[in-house]
């Protein structure tokens, strides 16, 4: 007796397919904004350490030299000499260190601490390249100098302005968008820092005056324009920081 044996089946049909393309793509369109929020949290990891970092450089060079705060005047100059002005910048156009950037090389080896991994213009390694050619060199954190109520020149003095450093800020406008302007990171005296989700800290403001119109409501701390402002930015975080 003859007998028959259907093919073995090896291949999917193209409906079958479809359907496991689909389900592939509904998950992976679950799983996309995660891997985002992951890199994102990593990366706000990342520039708090450079804060702190920072702020610690910052103590031994005040320890070094009286307490007094480094200032936005060419190095040389007398710790005396102040702008009153806040700077993200931290070498001038001759090549000479100011604010921060006085902190190189003998209390930051390395100046890719100055960059944020979430500020696009300003990543580490853009920070380092710049650094190695003349010229002035922008990081991602804004230094308060003496600026905005800070008349204490002395580290120990200002525990009533705690906020002397702070990323995702820029007293010309031209920023980029670190940490998508959600959050921002705060380095206090004595020497901690905090992060704020902008959108939340927003909500928390006394005054209920709607912000102006080139602020977008979750930039907290961001898209400063006028002294005027930064000095608001400023007295923000203070409070924050006293809280």
């Amino acid at each position: 007796m003859n007998t028959r044996t259907s093919p073995s089946r090896n291949a999917f049909t193209l409906i079958e397919l479809l359907v496991v393309m689909g389900i592939i793509s509904v998950l992976a369109g679950m799983v996309m904004p995660s891997l985002g929020t992951a890199r994102e949290k990593g990366r706000r990891i990342d520039c708090t350490n450079n804060l702190y970092q920072i702020g610690l450089a910052l103590t031994m060079y005040c320890d070094d030299f009286g307490e007094y705060l480094p200032n936005n005047t060419p190095t040389g100059m007398a710790d005396s000499v102040y702008t009153g002005a806040s700077t993200h910048r931290i070498r001038g156009p001759v090549s000479f260190n100011i604010g921060l950037g006085k902190l190189v090389p003998y209390y930051v080896k390395d100046v890719r601490v100055f960059g944020c991994p979430s500020n696009n213009p300003y990543l580490p390694k853009v920070v380092q390249n710049a650094w190695r050619e003349a010229g002035n060199v922008e990081s991602a954190y804004l230094w308060r100098e003496t600026d905005a109520g800070l008349n204490f020149r002395k580290l120990s003095m200002n525990q009533r302005t705690p906020a002397l450093i702070l990323d995702n800020a820029d007293t010309s406008g031209a920023w980029g968008d670190g940490h998508s302007f959600e959050w921002t990171n705060v380095w206090f005296v004595p020497g901690h820092v905090r992060g704020y989700n902008n959108v939340r800290s927003v909500y928390k403001e006394s005054n209920p005056t709607p912000p102006p119109a080139w602020t977008n409501i979750n930039t907290r701390f961001s898209h400063d324009q006028t002294p005027e402002v930064i000095d608001v930015v400023w007295e923000n975080a203070d409070r924050y920081g006293r809280e």
